[in-house]
């Protein structure tokens, strides 16, 4: 009989704890952390920025790590508001990355991931939901269209229920990406995937097709 693991969340927020208080680098550097030069990072730009009391270069929408704070679900998560009931006091509601929970701080200091490196990953904000529409999308493409040649990207949810579904073309061979949107990402099964899929598939030999054409003319 298989035994069911004891579930380890308090040991898991200690140990988030303390890696996120004491095992992180900071940098401290703000116009540096967020500029780029030729397409090159600076050494240390995954590092998170600021770590003072009251931190007024944080802004809505940054993931932060507090600091100066006890072991909670709240020690990294998303910065959804800000607020100074007492001026010169500034307050941060939290968003756990555990469950979504909020919690409102104040008294500490955070620090924040360079924006451009989140920016460059949305799938950060996704439910659990989006998650298992994507493991679908893949499995479609990889497991039944044996997809190598022709790839799929990752899904793009927009506004509301909005998703859109494409391909890319493996190794860089080609910049060709064509897409497939629908309103209702909850609504699109399987079948629909694996249309979307071979109509990608379609319209890119199409565009290749008339490219080595218009090469040759």
């Amino acid at each position: 009989m298989t035994v069911k693991p004891e579930p380890k969340l308090i040991a898991r927020q200690q140990i988030m704890h303390y890696v996120l208080s004491f095992c992180l680098s900071r940098q401290y550097d703000v116009a540096k952390a967020e500029e780029e030069q030729g397409g090159q990072k600076y050494a240390g730009l995954d590092a998170f920025v600021g770590g003072g009391f009251g931190d007024a270069q944080v802004q809505v929408g940054d993931l932060v790590v507090l600091s100066s704070a006890p072991p909670s679900k709240w020690i990294i998560g998303w910065l959804v508001e800000t607020r100074e009931t007492n001026p010169g006091w500034p307050e941060y509601l939290i968003e756990s990355l555990e469950d979504g929970a909020l919690c409102w701080w104040h008294n500490v200091g955070l620090s924040y991931l360079p924006r451009r490196l989140v920016a460059l990953h949305p799938e950060w904000r996704w439910t659990d939901r989006q998650w298992a529409f994507k493991h679908r999308w893949w499995k479609v493409c990889y497991g039944e269209k044996d997809a190598y040649i022709v790839r799929p990207l990752m899904p793009e949810f927009g506004a509301g229920f909005e998703v859109t579904l494409g391909t890319r073309t493996s190794h860089g061979w080609d910049d060709i990406r064509p897409t497939r949107s629908f309103p209702d990402w909850r609504k699109v099964t399987k079948a629909m995937m694996a249309a979307a899929y071979d109509e990608c598939v379609a319209e890119r030999e199409a565009i290749r097709i008339q490219r080595e054409a218009e090469a040759a003319a």
